[in-house]
């Protein structure tokens, strides 16, 4: 079993994505950590002709978790990504989406501090809270995110009081929280994480968020110290903000290496 492994969820749509994404990690992964992708299994033939068989391993979702229900492609993936622990690969693992890509080296050091604990991606997300009031005259702490971390808060008896966020993409997870979280909590309340995560949303009117499942979850059972990490990449969520940081001057991978491991575009810009 691994210590850490690089994972990404993917699908035929972003195929030369992850092609990217797979040049970066050949780059830059100093310590030669684990690569893995997962696609449905109608795609395997097209990954392997795009990707080639080398230097990752091909996964097909089916063989991670059977989905009960029909289900949109935004949501189906949060269940996969958060049951790689069934497939008993690694202790850890970060999760990457297919549009993000390395930008300098990275070491394990990066996403594993001591005795083996993933740093926690917690944080309060200012910079997503300035660009949401500069473009769209939105209030962050009062939007869908707000109402949809009250109603986990809730479910998970939280009492904590600050507006975090546990990403943004690629997060750090540890298996042993997504174990403990079926075994003592989905189990015990005949529920699959699938059904969970269905059910929230048309009981209380939010959508799943995985991160939050874990992050929440993880502060209110403290399993494992939690060992605060900002965001790993910077994330350009819209157009406007890559417009922003073009005119600013901002807009410099040499300069954005210093903070950040790498960048993500949301596919969307």
């Amino acid at each position: 079993m691994h210590n850490v492994i690089l994972y990404c969820k993917s699908y035929s749509g972003d195929v030369q994505r992850v092609k990217k994404l797979k040049s970066s990690i050949e780059k830059y992964n100093r310590d030669n950590i684990p690569f893995y992708v997962s696609c449905p299994k109608q795609d395997k033939q097209l990954f392997e002709d795009t990707l080639g068989k080398e230097n990752y391993t091909l996964l097909l979702d089916e063989d991670i978790i059977t989905l009960e229900y029909p289900i949109d492609g935004w949501r189906s993936q949060q269940i996969i990504k958060s049951n790689i622990h069934k497939l008993k690969i690694t202790e850890n693992y970060v999760c990457l989406d297919s549009d993000a890509y390395f930008i300098t080296d990275f070491y394990e050091s990066d996403f594993i501090t001591k005795d083996n604990i993933p740093y926690t991606i917690i944080h309060e997300n200012k910079e997503v809270s300035q660009y949401k009031k500069l473009f769209f005259n939105s209030n962050f702490s009062k939007g869908a995110y707000k109402e949809t971390l009250d109603v986990y808060r809730k479910i998970f008896n939280s009492k904590y009081k600050k507006l975090y966020d546990y990403g943004p993409n690629p997060y750090i997870w540890s298996c042993k929280v997504w174990e403990h979280f079926e075994e003592n909590y989905l189990i015990p309340n005949n529920l699959t994480f699938e059904v969970f995560s269905r059910t929230i949303e048309q009981q209380f009117n939010i959508q799943m968020r995985e991160a939050i499942t874990y992050g929440e979850y993880l502060l209110n059972t403290q399993l494992f110290e939690v060992i605060p990490t900002g965001p790993l990449f910077k994330v350009y969520h819209w157009k406007e903000m890559v417009d922003f940081e073009q005119k600013a001057g901002l807009f410099d991978e040499e300069k954005l290496k210093e903070s950040y491991l790498g960048i993500i575009y949301q596919s969307k810009i």
